[in-house]
């Protein structure tokens, strides 16, 4: 140890215990050092020091100024198709191979655990869930990468209605649905529960316009587009509105 050397805090200069304040040693005597409390203040390589050595810096005087490199995007118009290609389904290759990585390490880990059928069951759900995360945080990345800050929830809602749809299989002996027919995913699994024979189905990504077309309600579906086709379809289907929610008190206008 010499004279005018920093010490950092927590630093052994005793056998006994650390020292827990940082300072520089001014004197230096056969049974003692006296030492002077500081505060140190880092600097990357390249910073701006503000002073010189000795000098007396009184408050609210800037002491350092960090130097360094961001990237920086345009508008959040550059970002709004990488969006829309998610929302609307049509970039979802790497999504669907993590997935599938993601789907193999589950069904063998849970029905190691669970056996069967749990271990199944648990591992469609979660795959489920963690399809409905990853579309969140790849549209989170898009928004963020602008400079864009949007709460999950808002997100969350979209992704929801996107992959709240499955697809009936042909491998189920249940006549209630048709092999191919689009259902609630919440449907499916109440009527599976009600059922004694299986509802095969597998689910699906729909995007928001196809999810849009696709609803309980055909007033909902026509008044977002398509609105001869949706009302030619349910007039022959014979559908019913039962105008459940807020919307329907606006969206019937005029007779068409």
């Amino acid at each position: 140890m010499s004279l005018g050397q920093l010490i950092c805090e927590n630093v052994c200069i005793a056998k006994k215990r650390p020292r827990l304040k940082s300072g520089q040693v001014i004197l230096i005597q056969v049974d003692s050092i006296v030492i002077r409390s500081a505060k140190p203040f880092l600097a990357t390589p390249g910073a701006t020091v503000h002073g010189h050595y000795g000098e007396i810096l009184y408050e609210g005087q800037t002491l350092v100024t960090f130097i360094y490199e961001k990237s920086r995007s345009g508008d959040i118009t550059q970002g709004l198709p990488k969006v829309e290609q998610v929302l609307e389904v049509r970039s979802i290759d790497s999504i669907s191979m993590n997935l599938e990585k993601r789907v193999e390490v589950w069904n063998e880990c849970i029905t190691r655990i669970l056996g069967i059928p749990w271990g199944f069951l648990i591992g469609a759900e979660l795959t489920i869930v963690q399809s409905r995360i990853s579309l969140v945080n790849k549209i989170q990345k898009v928004y963020r990468s602008q400079g864009v800050h949007i709460h999950n929830r808002h997100i969350e809602i979209i992704v929801r209605q996107i992959t709240s749809k499955v697809l009936v299989s042909e491998d189920g002996m249940s006549n209630v649905f048709s092999p191919g027919e689009l259902i609630g995913l919440l449907r499916a699994e109440r009527m599976g529960r009600a059922l004694e024979e299986a509802i095969c189905y597998r689910a699906v990504l729909l995007g928001i316009t196809r999810a849009s077309l696709n609803t309980q309600s055909f007033i909902s579906e026509a008044s977002f587009q398509e609105t001869a086709r949706v009302l030619a379809k349910a007039a022959l289907r014979g559908r019913i509105d039962w105008l459940k929610g807020a919307r329907y008190f606006v969206t019937p206008q005029k007779l068409i």
